[in-house]
Formats: structure tokens, C-alpha cells, sequence
């Protein structure tokens, strides 16, 4: 395992594809996190977490720790499991289909490939459950339902996917059983198509023409061609092609064949045609790498070459803010819940008529041997940070539940299968750890980086800043609930004028300046805040600037 270091210590990160982890392995993180680290849990933008504080002989048995976890299955390949999966895939019924299965085969496809260890650590892949809740992290390579399945009952051959590339469109269709194949071999050939081109890209955008060139050597593998190979191509050395020369330039004829200048001087003719060169036009694109460059062809991927793509269907906007609380889950997995009436099966196609065939509704009675209802519990953790007794409430949740916690890009921790009479003494019990239920609470959507003494280019020490303004939002949170919740915007603390970990997307940025005081940015916003970088409002008084930040979030929601 690979360690970072830091001005507290070693730093030491834990991925987990799909945000996934049992309640098994959070124990012993948190017990391994209080033993041997600095006792936090720190919960990151990709759905991963790492443990910081950790000095060089605690290195080590933290490593063998999460091993013997199951949360270091392969030495080499450690780096490049970054898997993000829609969180509630599965869970709420508004996705096409369950992502959660995939998100397994992928990790192991990839742990099996041993070139695909040379990928870095930001090289990122997707699985959107087609909610489009991923298409704003910007991964790499993306797998996006299009449609559900026409049968009944589903079956997987026949949903339809796009598969982006860096966020682009390119026209590639897949159907499921060719999602993971087909993201193992983009991550191959973009290996293959950085060396070509020369380059140190970490991630595919940063690749010259990168979607459109990997959408070429993609579908020339699967489809290769089958006429003879031309003189050029079998005289090809063994090695990754160079790009094609252009054209030369014709030559002038000699200036015997000119003509005199007079006093109205003519310009020089030209060499007769069949003098010139016979122009070529140069390739639209680099020519392939050999075939033993590539990965071997496999009839498995049945991927049609792609036309002019299609446009996408229209996708919700994310809300500004994480939900939290209890949401109901629907019995089966997916768009396809079941539901029996009278011996018969009847099967939704969209997740408004899931929800609808999903449950019986109040007047309806429960037919006999339907499941309990059950819940997926959704809470945060202050400044994303996981103490270790809040881990360990976390655990004691999920083994009441289905056994694992999901985490999420939003830095929120999902705990699905709650029986629902259990859902108010487990919120209870997390609120008193410390942990968050309540969306309408200010702590949700605060972030902050590292910042002193963990940073040593951190100008303030910006989380306990950033928790003793919040604190004071929330006590001046009104005690009687809004009857329209209450929009606001995400806020970010940061050290210095990095801004490590900021979120996408619009948000208020307090920015450390030195002897205790902080600038507020709004972007997007062109009132008090204005959208500038460097040209926000500044303040060293902490209680201005909680009020200033309070004013900040619902300023644009306004």
C-alpha cells in the first residue's frame, strides 16, 4: 500500500469500489484508525477513505490490517480500483437497473488485467445506474443505461448502454454483458494510445483527441479488418506507430523553363502535372498499433460500429445538497420490481410506475409473505470526517440491516435494509455518535481540506474553523421546520488558494488569508458575493463570518 506524506504523519488511502464496505471492514478501519492513526476516518470525494497520522512502523501493519480485511485485495493493482457506482443503484428504484453487480466484476476484471497496472491513481471509471448521477464527476470511462429491458420478466441482454469517454458521447452501444469487457479494454487501449502519442496523461481528457481516438482503436478491434494487408502495414516494424508524415512539398521546375521577365513580368509556371508528386491526403487519424500492441480481439464484445451518436435522454440536475434521512426500499432490484396480484406477475418499465407497483399503498392490504418494509438510512459525517465511535454505531446499523454501508461521492454513508420500525431508534442512536439525519441541519454540505497542522501550506487550522462557524449557523437554525425546505448552496473551507477537495458545481468558498482571517467567494454570483476568485468579501471576525456564509448559501437559492 501506498502511503502519502504529510505534516501529521503518513497518510494512507483505502479504495473501495463502488463506495461499498461491509460492516466487517469498517470495524476494523476504525479500530485500525485509532490504533495506529490519528483515530478519524476521512471520507473522500471518490467514495474512498484514508486514514492519516499513521509514522513509518505503523505503516506497515496498517497495510497487513486491511489485507486481512479484504480491503487490499492485490498489492499491484491497489492504485487503480477507482470505481464509483450510483449509490442508491438498486435501493430506491429510480435507476434502470442495479449497478451494484457490476461494480464486483469490474474490480476483478481489472485486478486480473496485469498491464492495467500501469494505469494512475486518477484514472477513474463509472457505473451510472442511468439516474446521469455520475456525468458530473467527469470519469474517464462511463457505462450509462439508456433504456430498460423490454422483457418480461428483464433480462440482462437486453438493456441498452452508452459508453462515454472523459464525459464524450462518441456513439459507442453496448448491451450489459458487454459493460465490463468493454471498460477493461478502453483502460487498455488507452495505455496503448498514451504511448503513442508520447504522453504522461493520468486521465484520458488530457490525451490529444483522446475520446475520438480510443472510439477508433476500439471499434477496429472489434470489428478488424479482413482483406489482405497492404504493403505498408506488413512492412510495419513490431512497435507503436508514428504518425503519419505529410505530404511533400512539389518541387519548382528549373529556372530554365521560366520565363523572362519583361516589364510586366509573368509568374513562373509550374512543373507539368505529371511532374508533381500524386497527393495523398493525410490520415484523420494516427494508424493502429500492430496487432500484438493491442488486446487480443474477443467475439465476446458485440459493440456496433458507431454512427453519429444519438443524443442522450434528458437527466435530472443533482440537488445542490445530499439528501439525508430514510428513504423506503423498494422489494428486487432495479426498474423491475415485481409485485403478485392474485398468482400474476406485474412488471414496471419506468421508476414512477415502479414506485406505484413497488408497495401496496395504505388502503391496500399487505398480501400474504410480502417482505417487511424496509429502509435505506442516509447520514453525513461532519466535515466528512468518521470518528472512531461513530464508525462503530455505523457497523452496529448496517449488521441490523443488509451487513454493508455504501459511501458516496457527497461524503454521505448509506445504510440500506433498516426494518421501518427500527429507522427512528437507529437515527437516534447515530445522531447521539454525532453523525447528521437531518437535511434541513447547516452541517450538510460543508466541506473542508485538510488544513493545519495536517497541511503545511494551510494558512489556518480551516476544519476547526469551519465547525465552530457551523456550530453557530445551527444553533441559530430556526426550532420550527420551514414548511418549503430551505434551498442553499454547498460551502468549502479551504487553507489557501488550492482549494483542495472543493466540490463541483456552484459553491460558497471561505478561503484562509492569513492572521485568522477569510474571503468568501460565491461563483456564479454577482451581488455582495462576486464571482471573481480573490474578489470576495473578507473578514477576520469568526462570528461575521459565520453570518456572512449563512448569507452566502441561500444568496443564488434565492
Amino acid at each position: 500500500m501506498r502511503t502519502h506524506p504529510a505534516a501529521d504523519g503518513a497518510v494512507a488511502r483505502v479504495r473501495l469500489p463502488g463506495g461499498l464496505l461491509s460492516a466487517r471492514g469498517l470495524r476494523e478501519l476504525a479500530d485500525a484508525a485509532a490504533t495506529l492513526g490519528s483515530g478519524v476516518i476521512e471520507l473522500t470525494s471518490r467514495a474512498n477513505v484514508q486514514v492519516r497520522g499513521l509514522d513509518d512502523p505503523a505503516q506497515a501493519g496498517f497495510a497487513a490490517r486491511m489485507a486481512a480485511a479484504g480491503l487490499l485485495p492485490s498489492a499491484t493493482h491497489e492504485r487503480v480500483r477507482n470505481i464509483l457506482a450510483s449509490p442508491m443503484s438498486g435501493l430506491d428504484g429510480h435507476g434502470l437497473l442495479d449497478v451494484m453487480p457490476l461494480v464486483r466484476e469490474l474490480d476483478e476484471a481489472l485486478r486480473a488485467c496485469p498491464a492495467l497496472a500501469g494505469l494512475s491513481g486518477r484514472f477513474l471509471f463509472a457505473l451510472d445506474d442511468g439516474r446521469g448521477d455520475m456525468l458530473r464527476l467527469a470519469p474517464d470511462v462511463t457505462f450509462l443505461p439508456l433504456r430498460a429491458a423490454r422483457s418480461t420478466p428483464p433480462h440482462r441482454d437486453t438493456h441498452e448502454a452508452a459508453l462515454l469517454l472523459a464525459g464524450t458521447d462518441t456513439g459507442l452501444r453496448l448491451s450489459l454483458p458487454d459493460a465490463v469487457p468493454a471498460m477493461v479494454t478502453v483502460a487498455e487501449l488507452f495505455l496503448v494510445e498514451r504511448a503513442t502519442q508520447g504522453s504522461t496523461a493520468w486521465r484520458l481528457a488530457e490525451l490529444n483527441d483522446g475520446p475520438t481516438r480510443i472510439t477508433h482503436r476500439l471499434t477496429s478491434l472489434v470489428h478488424p479488418k479482413t482483406d489482405e494487408p497492404s504493403p505498408q502495414e506488413t512492412d510495419q516494424p513490431p512497435t507503436l506507430p508514428a504518425f503519419a508524415a505529410p505530404p511533400a512539398i512539389p518541387a519548382l521546375a528549373p529556372t530554365s523553363t521560366l520565363y523572362t521577365p519583361t516589364s510586366s513580368p509573368a509568374l513562373p509556371a509550374l512543373a507539368p502535372t505529371s511532374a508533381l508528386p500524386t497527393p495523398t491526403s493525410p490520415p484523420a487519424l494516427p494508424p493502429l498499433a500492430p496487432t500484438s500492441a493491442l488486446p487480443t480481439p474477443t467475439s465476446s464484445l458485440a459493440i456496433p460500429t458507431p454512427t453519429s451518436p444519438s443524443a442522450l435522454p434528458p437527466l435530472a440536475a443533482p440537488p445542490a445538497l445530499p439528501p439525508l434521512g430514510a428513504f423506503p426500499s423498494l422489494p428486487g432490484l432495479g426498474a423491475f420490481s415485481c409485485r403478485r396480484r392474485g398468482g400474476e406477475e406485474w412488471y414496471g418499465e419506468d421508476g414512477a410506475a415502479v414506485r406505484r407497483a413497488g408497495r401496496p399503498s395504505s388502503e391496500e392490504k399487505t398480501p400474504v409473505g410480502w417482505p417487511p418494509e424496509k429502509y435505506a438510512i442516509v447520514v453525513m459525517a461532519p466535515l466528512g470526517r468518521l470518528t472512531a465511535g461513530q464508525a462503530q454505531a455505523l457497523a452496529a446499523a448496517a449488521e441490523a440491516g443488509d451487513g454493508e454501508i455504501r459511501l458516496t461521492p457527497s461524503r454521505t454513508l448509506i445504510v440500506p435494509g433498516i426494518d421501518g420500525d427500527a429507522v427512528t431508534p437507529w437515527l437516534t442512536r447515530l445522531g447521539a455518535a454525532g453523525l447528521v439525519g437531518d437535511p434541513e441541519s447547516e452541517w450538510n454540505g460543508v466541506t473542508a481540506c485538510t488544513g493545519r497542522p495536517g497541511c503545511a501550506k494551510s494558512l489556518s487550522d480551516v476544519r476547526a474553523d469551519a465547525a465552530s462557524a457551523t456550530a453557530r449557523m445551527e444553533a441559530a437554525r430556526p426550532a420550527v421546520r420551514d414548511a418549503e425546505p430551505r434551498g442553499r448552496l454547498p460551502v468549502h473551507w479551504a487553507g489557501c488558494e488550492r482549494r483542495c477537495g472543493r466540490p463541483g458545481g456552484t459553491v460558497v468558498t471561505v478561503i484562509a488569508t492569513g492572521n485568522g482571517g477569510y474571503r468568501i467567494d460565491l461563483d456564479g454570483w454577482t451581488g455582495r458575493f462576486p464571482a471573481a476568485p480573490g474578489h470576495g468579501l473578507h473578514h477576520g471576525d469568526m462570528e461575521a463570518t459565520a453570518a456572512l456564509v449563512a448569507e452566502a448559501r441561500r444568496a443564488a437559492t434565492t
